[in-house]
């Protein structure tokens, strides 16, 4: 009887291990599951359903894992959760030296979001429709060491917000100086859908003109507050071709 007992406390404390650090051994099996994660987080639709600050988090999980020499394989169900809510994440991925073939589905309620190809029902029309239209903006130069934009410069500008799935399109001048035009990634969170006053967007465009052309954006504000108290922009660059290094912060 006693070796009985401790047979099935063995087995109880196996699976309570397994569905408590589960989730943690699979996330971190190596470049499979550090790939998986980056998908996931790289995702709009899905950062649309589960917030930001995506990772693993306690709960029930399965899957198989495979590692030899230069290859592995997993294909795993994992919990995750970010700031806005928690879902079921099933990945599986090949690598192959520095080949990854992979394939994910996430799953929160009654939705499902292809990792893959980053498609499905993550947003309702009303939610994509908050990503979607033209505006613009204005604001002062609190600080530049641009040769051609001083501080006190007039600045405004126009975009274009084309979805959860593509970039917005943003044009910036200051006192008629162009400073950017091109892409970046943006977000316009509605918060209260009666209260449009608290909408909060932002823009990030991470790569400086010697990678993509354009300098490097950072813009977050929110509607209905004063002129200057909105939020700020800075636009920041590197040397390329015959224009020095700058940084340009904006009030908005």
């Amino acid at each position: 009887m006693r070796k009985s007992l401790s047979t099935v406390i063995l087995i109880v404390g196996i699976g309570a291990a397994y569905f408590l650090f589960g989730p943690m051994m699979f996330s971190s099996c190596g470049n499979t599951g550090d790939y998986a994660l980056e998908r996931l987080r790289a995702c709009p639709a899905a950062v649309e359903l589960l917030g930001d600050d995506i990772k693993t988090t306690w709960g029930l999980s399965w899957g198989s894992t495979e590692s030899r020499g230069n290859m592995e394989r997993a294909s795993v169900r994992i919990p995750v959760a970010g700031s806005k809510g928690s879902g079921a994440y099933h990945y599986a991925a090949d690598r192959v030296g520095g080949n990854i073939r992979f394939s994910g589905m996430l799953e929160v309620g009654d939705k499902q979001i292809d990792i893959g190809t980053c498609s499905g029902g993550a947003a309702p029309g009303g939610a994509e429709a908050a990503h979607t239209g033209t505006g613009g903006f204005d604001g002062k130069v609190k600080s530049s060491n641009h040769p051609n934009v001083a501080e006190g410069a007039t600045c405004n500008g126009t975009f274009t917000l084309r979805g959860t799935k593509k970039p917005a399109q943003l044009l910036v001048k200051c006192d008629g100086v162009m400073i950017y035009n091109g892409e970046a990634m943006a977000r316009n969170d509605v918060n209260d859908p009666d209260n449009p006053d608290d909408d909060i967007l932002t823009m990030k465009d991470d790569k400086t003109s010697d990678a993509d052309n354009t300098p490097a954006l950072d813009l977050k504000a929110q509607e209905g507050k004063a002129d200057g108290e909105s939020g700020t922009m800075t636009v920041t660059d590197v040397e390329h071709g015959n224009q020095p290094a700058f940084e340009v912060v904006i009030a908005l």
